[in-house]
């Protein structure tokens, strides 16, 4: 099957100043080299044809790191925003790039799953949208998720609650028809489109049991590149 990933990465990542005052995020070094090449591979290595990078802040620096993907053995295309649009506004805004079910990774997580079984769940789920999710129990933050016995869920990042256990590990699988749930050329949160369908019962849950690593912060930096050392 061909599966197509959207990374975004368009954010002006100002939680890690100074790291990102003169680059963006993305290219931040993780034991040397640039943390989206460490996405680019696992995401190879897991199966994927194409990757859509979804860019705003020093777009041209990373994408003169990335080229055409042929070094990741991926297809690599660009959506690059003028102003910050937000995650929900990233995905709007490459609508005319996408097929009618897409792979959506935050451009700050590395997360060592199988990407492809994941796609086939989606495909027999029947539901609109898949999203991963972790049993955090508000270990690494809030947890946003209550997960049901037969795959349903209910997701709230604005008001998460005490039975809420898990959290939204950081991949969904779309289809390109949630797009219309996300207004035109304005800043907004995918998670405002996947609490309302988790309300509407449109999303199946994937519980994963590997915890998420992410280079939003510098002990998320450190965990990353230890985790990195003991399997590569």
């Amino acid at each position: 099957m061909t599966a197509t990933v959207i990374i975004l990465a368009g954010g002006l990542a100002t939680r890690l100043h100074p790291l990102t005052l003169t680059q963006p995020k993305s290219l931040i070094p993780i034991n040397g080299y640039p943390f989206i090449g460490w996405q680019l591979k696992l995401l190879a290595e897991q199966g994927i044809d194409s990757v859509l990078l979804c860019l705003g802040h020093k777009a041209s620096e990373i994408a003169d790191f990335v080229g055409d993907g042929n070094q990741f053995g991926l297809n690599v295309e660009y959506s690059v925003e003028e102003s910050q649009l937000g995650t929900g506004g990233a995905i709007k805004h490459a609508e005319h790039l996408l097929g009618d079910v897409f792979g959506v990774l935050y451009g700050d997580s590395y997360l060592p799953i199988d990407y492809l079984e994941i796609f086939d769940k989606f495909t027999q789920s029947g539901k609109l949208a898949l999203m991963t999710v972790y049993k955090n129990s508000n270990e690494f933050d809030t947890s946003n998720v209550f997960l049901g016995l037969n795959g349903s869920l209910y997701y709230s990042k604005r008001n998460p609650s005490r039975d809420m256990l898990h959290i939204d590990y950081g991949f969904n699988v779309l289809r390109k028809e949630v797009l219309n749930l996300i207004p035109s050329n304005i800043a907004s949160d995918l998670s405002e489109a996947l609490e309302k369908l988790s309300r509407d019962q449109q999303i199946e849950g994937y519980e994963v049991w590997e915890r998420f690593y992410e280079i939003g912060s510098i002990s998320g930096i450190v965990d990353l590149e230890n985790y990195l050392r003991r399997v590569k």
